[in-house]
């Protein structure tokens, strides 16, 4: 079970870092496509620490800028 997890936890990475480095491609950024993945993991972490903070004080599920 801790294997598949790890295999699991590696995939979402380059998931991550495909979908940068994609981004990079498409839009000709100077920007290495593994930051891009980065900077797309930051914001998909933040969104889901939002999402759970909205579900504890029953707001909308989008943040307004700043969860408090």
């Amino acid at each position: 079970m801790a294997l598949f997890r790890l295999i699991l936890h590696i995939a979402v990475l380059f998931l991550f870092y495909g979908a940068g480095s994609l981004l990079q491609q498409w839009l000709n950024l100077p920007v290495p496509g593994s930051i891009l993945g980065m900077i797309l993991l930051f914001m998909a972490i933040f969104q889901l620490a939002c999402w759970i903070h909205a579900g504890f004080r029953k707001e909308p599920l989008l943040c307004s800028g700043t969860c408090r």
